[in-house]
């Protein structure tokens, strides 16, 4: 499932500019998302 989540951003910035504040806020997304990805499965949550 991480790599549904994974691909899921990287599909959303394939369009974006390839700048550095654009990775950065990739980065960011892709870090949140699987935290919370993490936070939901040790809450119980079904992957």
């Amino acid at each position: 499932m991480k790599e549904k989540v994974i691909n899921h951003v990287e599909s959303i910035f394939e369009d974006a500019p390839k700048t550095k504040a654009a990775y950065e806020l990739k980065e960011e997304l892709l870090s949140n998302s699987l935290c919370k990805y993490e936070d939901l499965i040790g809450s119980g949550e079904n992957p």
